[in-house]
């Protein structure tokens, strides 16, 4: 049996629609940006495909730790400080797979920040707008939470781009279409 686990949520939105995301259970990955092994990034890896393959594959939901090393993004594996690839490759990953036409819910949850301070997380939320603007979404319909938005809401119109935050970073620095996780 062979199974397009890429669209499965535009594939199966007729039996999904109404389901919140807090009933819904999809593919998740931890460390999601760690696929890269050289000799010594091997220590830090946890996953085996880059996040297009993890997509194309029916993960849905993305754990990802940013580092600022200075001069740009990279995802990090949080024990060992081992970077992974940069954010700006992740997230062209992401948007690859969306223009490929698939109508899926995407989740990436941002944590564990290292080096990471208002300013550079400024940078950060402009780095992910300039990539998934054209998804993110946007509008939370009033007296709603996230979490109690059904499928079909979510997937109403397009493709959406879920991104969440954790800690006080989008407190201080809100930005549409980033929401606190």
């Amino acid at each position: 049996l062979i199974t397009d686990r890429a669209s499965w949520m535009q594939d199966n939105l007729g039996a999904l629609q109404n389901k919140t995301l807090s009933t819904l259970t999809v593919g998740a990955s931890h460390d999601s940006g760690m696929y890269l092994g050289d000799s010594f990034n091997l220590f830090g890896k946890t996953q085996d495909l880059d996040l297009h393959g993890q997509l194309s594959n029916g993960i849905r939901y993305f754990d990802l730790r940013p580092l600022w090393d200075g001069s740009d993004f990279y995802l990090y594996h949080g024990f060992s400080l081992i970077k992974g690839p940069k954010l700006s490759v992740v997230l062209e990953d992401i948007r690859r797979f969306y223009e490929e036409g698939h109508r899926e819910l995407v989740v990436l949850k941002f944590s564990h920040y290292k080096d990471i301070d208002d300013t550079t997380y400024q940078k950060m939320a402009q780095m992910i707008r300039h990539y998934l603007d054209r998804w993110l979404y946007r509008t939370l319909p009033a007296g709603k939470r996230l979490a109690e938005i059904s499928l079909g809401t979510y997937l109403a119109n397009a493709a959406v781009a879920l991104i969440v935050c954790d800690g006080d970073f989008p407190v201080r620095n809100p930005a549409t279409g980033i929401w606190v996780y």
